[in-house]
């Protein structure tokens, strides 16, 4: 195991692990010190065959995607009615600069890319 000191004392850093994870802290210790490579594992795709799950996950938030206006921005809203996105402004390009935020037109751009 390193000896790693930590800001609390002398104590090796792994004397301050958890008893359940010493032992993968040895063999992750015990393999690199080794020269061993770490072994991973291979990424499983769902549509792998064997897979139970369908081809296509269904989609969380259905489109079409809507912007609709709202006093103060837009808001963005999927084709049940859940709102997805808000995006404030103000309604002067003075008053957007004076208080840092969007303008209408800016606030209105951005809700369409996101819907």
């Amino acid at each position: 195991m390193p000896k790693v000191a930590d800001k609390f004392g002398s104590k090796p850093f792994g004397a301050l692990a958890l008893p359940k994870l010493r032992p993968a802290i040895e063999r992750l210790s015990s393999t690199r010190a080794s020269g061993g490579a770490v072994k991973r594992c291979a990424p499983v795709s769902m549509n792998s065959p064997g897979s139970t799950r369908p081809n296509k996950m269904p989609r969380r938030f259905p489109p079409p995607w809507s912007v609709e206006p709202i006093p103060g921005g837009f808001v963005v809203k999927d084709a049940t009615g859940q709102s997805l996105a808000y995006c404030y402004a103000r309604g002067t390009r003075a008053e957007a600069d004076t208080a840092k935020a969007l303008t209408m037109d800016e606030a209105r751009r951005i809700a369409s890319n996101i819907g």
